[in-house]
């Protein structure tokens, strides 16, 4: 198992307890990788992924950032 959690990929997600929905836990994940607050970055969409393979749930944020930079940003859900 990859130990490396930076959010990039499913299988380097962030761990987060959650039903799915975008948590505390999720915004301060992003806000301490995406500039400290939530003016930093904007949320333009999220989703929920199922993984039928390894039956993992994940919470998938697209993000942009203050320089107008966009991010896919992973959790997965615990």
């Amino acid at each position: 198992m990859n130990e490396n959690r930076d959010g990039k990929s499913p299988e380097t997600a962030f761990i987060v307890r959650s039903t799915g929905e975008y948590t505390p836990e999720m915004r301060a994940v992003v806000n301490r990788v995406y500039g400290g607050n939530d003016d930093s970055y904007f949320v333009l969409s999220e989703t929920t992924l199922d993984n039928r393979k390894d039956k993992k749930r994940y919470k998938v944020l697209f993000l942009e950032d203050k320089d107008s930079v966009k991010h896919t940003v992973y959790f997965e859900i615990g």
